[in-house]
């Protein structure tokens, strides 16, 4: 039996480019009518913004860009840099198991704030797991 390709027709890079062309023609009112500059920030980890922040900020309340982030993981690698945070949580989050328990849910609530105050519009977390800094590792 032959397998159902997924599209009625097979997808060529011909007509990929025609549907793209096509799609450039639509009439003015269906495209976005927002003509804002835009930028997506992609980070690793959640806090990785700071590294731009200075530069997000200027770029969204000064000059009036939308900003979006995305955040690959979800940060419980960062237990073994967490001691400053234990005495503002009251959570051992150095400790491997209490760290990467708790260590998701604080460090994106930190994203969300950060992201107030820098005006990033919407925050998309994937939540991969955050191995890099793992025992034995």
């Amino acid at each position: 039996m032959q397998q159902q390709h997924p599209f009625p027709i097979p997808l060529t890079r011909r007509r990929l480019l025609a549907a793209m062309a096509g799609a450039s023609a639509l009439p003015r009112q269906l495209r976005s009518q927002d003509r804002r500059e835009k930028a997506l920030l992609v980070v690793a980890h959640p806090d990785d913004e700071y590294n731009f922040a200075a530069t997000t900020y200027r770029f969204v309340r000064e000059l009036g860009g939308v900003a979006d982030q995305v955040v690959i993981t979800n940060g419980e690698g960062g237990y073994r840099y967490s001691a400053l945070a234990e005495s503002i949580y009251g959570i051992s989050l150095t400790n491997e198991s209490e760290g990467r328990a708790h260590l998701p849910a604080i460090r994106k609530q930190e994203t969300l704030n950060a992201g107030k105050i820098l005006g990033i519009r919407k925050h998309y977390f994937l939540d991969q797991r955050d191995w890099a800094w793992g025992a034995g590792r």
